[in-house]
């Protein structure tokens, strides 16, 4: 397989992934079909296949994932600018704790995936700045 300007160009003979065995598991398995059948496959007169790859969606369901709710989007730049005005008040008032509870309020999105858990931690931190500005 060789590599021209992001499209692999193959061999028709070798269109076909393989299928792991052992215990890799079946997410894996339907993750490599779903992949393989999005790839679309187009030939030109030399008996050569380009394999292009499928749209960035489509490729992240292949793998398991999926885009987080509207939800979850608008409590994540919520909780974000509240914890950037919590850091800059934290700064300019010399209060080493706010700053970094408005730091924690501007990552934690990152590390939570559930959107209940976000609007909990968040409200938690928020309370936190609230009773430390007091």
């Amino acid at each position: 397989m060789k590599h021209y300007n992001s499209l692999y160009v193959m061999d028709q003979k070798n269109l076909s992934i393989p299928k792991p065995g052992g215990e890799l598991g079946e997410n894996v398995i339907a993750a490599l079909d779903a992949f393989h059948s999005a790839v679309a496959r187009v030939s030109n007169s030399d008996g050569i296949g380009v394999a292009r790859s499928m749209d960035p969606l489509t490729t992240a369901q292949a793998l398991g994932l999926s885009l987080p709710s509207p939800a979850y989007l608008l409590g994540a730049v919520l909780f974000g600018l509240i914890g950037l005005w919590a850091y800059r008040f934290g700064k300019r008032t010399e209060r080493q704790k706010t700053r970094w509870i408005g730091l924690a309020l501007m990552l934690f999105p990152y590390a939570v995936s559930e959107t209940w858990l976000l609007y909990l931690v968040g409200a938690a931190l928020c309370g936190w700045v609230w009773f430390d500005c007091r």
